[in-house]
């Protein structure tokens, strides 16, 4: 038996080791720990500093994003891109698939430990984010939290419940009128209106939202009318109670797991039948989407007329091609008989998302039809049955 005693006494050491060392096991979201020998934080591979079982425990799989996992929420920011939610870990959304880097956790940028349980950006000068978890929100400007923040939301939303399932926001049909937010819980909705917007001095203090700069500019075009249709309001803001998800809006699931207002944009004639046509309409989309973001701001002096197309703006990652052919651009859509906007909102339950018109609140009827598969259209992921 004296052989089996080197052995021991290795297997000592080594446990010694690994215990000197600490593990990862609950620590992943809490950054570096100075008072820790090892660290389990987003630089710790960087610096040599990560513990024994940092890939173990936070590192996730490469095959997570198209695992077919729920979302918790999704939102536009005030720049443009699209942030998606899911568990710990956030994803920065391009107009193809998920931008390189991510996902990351949601503590590293954002400050808050995921999962979280909706999100939504106000559409109006100032562009401000708003995360919800439990019974408490936070806003962000900027990527930045606001002072005196978090706050509870019955503090904020009066009327609107703890844990919601998913929310929206809408923008107002012009200064007069008031924003309005969607929140989801269970098979109910609640609908609040904000009381005010940012006064014109307020917004000259903070950098110009993109995504309420291109609402705005259609302003000129003289559909005031359709957006005081589209973006109603009533005559006292606050929360209206609640009402039903089955009812209100037919072809919706009754479990909400995320919703998101696409990018409104502008319909004049058919889109065209044929796939090559239909792609090189995608090419032209994209190439304004990349430079539109590439800018801080102004536009060329044909900017305003060349967007008078059949699609003034891009929606989202999803009606731009991602995964693969993208077939919303092949003679999906019901278009009206004259030149409007049409603002659509998109409802994510389970591995599926509908795309809903918000003027019917009714499910777009497309081929192939909706529900879709998250993964595919808005991830860059094989189709289901190429996997």
């Amino acid at each position: 038996m004296a052989p089996l005693r080197p052995l021991l006494m290795l297997a000592l050491l080594a446990w010694a080791v690994l215990a000197d060392q600490e593990s990862c096991k609950d620590r992943c979201t809490e950054g570096f720990n100075p008072e820790k020998k090892c660290q389990c934080d987003e630089l710790c591979s960087y610096y040599q500093s990560c513990c024994y079982d940092f890939v173990a425990e936070c590192k996730p799989q490469a095959e997570e994003l198209c695992s077919g996992k729920p979302f918790d929420a999704f939102t536009d920011l005030k720049n443009g891109s699209l942030f998606a939610f899911r568990g710990k870990y956030c994803y920065e959304l391009d107009e193809y698939a998920v931008r390189p880097g991510y996902p990351k956790l949601i503590q590293d940028v954002w400050g808050i430990e995921g999962p979280i349980d909706a999100a939504f950006t106000r559409i109006n000068c100032q562009g401000k984010t708003y995360l919800f978890k439990g019974s408490q929100y936070w806003r962000f400007e900027d990527g930045v939290l606001d002072p005196d923040y978090p706050r509870s939301i019955s503090e904020g939303f009066t009327g609107v419940p703890d844990n919601v399932d998913a929310a929206f926001a809408l923008p107002a049909h012009n200064y007069n009128g008031r924003e309005r937010v969607y929140f989801f819980k269970g098979q109910q909705y609640w609908e609040y209106e904000f009381q005010q917007q940012p006064s014109r001095e307020e917004c000259d203090d903070s950098s110009l939202s993109t995504v309420f700069e291109h609402f705005a500019m259609m302003q000129r075009a003289g559909w005031e009318d359709i957006f005081e249709l589209l973006f109603w309001n009533r005559p006292s803001g606050g929360t209206r109670p609640p009402q039903s998800i089955s009812e209100d809006w037919p072809g919706v699931p009754g479990k909400v797991d995320a919703a998101m207002a696409g990018r409104i944009y502008i319909s004049g004639s058919a889109p065209r039948s044929s796939l090559t046509k239909s792609t090189k309409s995608k090419r032209r989309s994209r190439k304004r989407y990349r430079s539109r973001r590439g800018r801080a701001g102004g536009h060329s002096p044909n900017s305003h007329r060349k967007s008078r197309s059949i699609w003034l703006s891009l929606l989202s990652s999803e009606e731009s091609g991602l995964g693969t052919y993208n077939y919303d651009y092949d003679m999906d859509w019901l278009v009206p008989p004259k030149c409007e906007p049409i603002q659509s909102v998109y409802f994510f339950s389970g591995d599926k998302y509908y795309r809903v018109n918000l003027r019917t609140q009714r499910v777009d009827t497309v081929s192939p039809p909706y529900p879709r598969n998250i993964a595919q259209y808005w991830l860059g992921c094989p189709a289901p049955d190429h996997q």
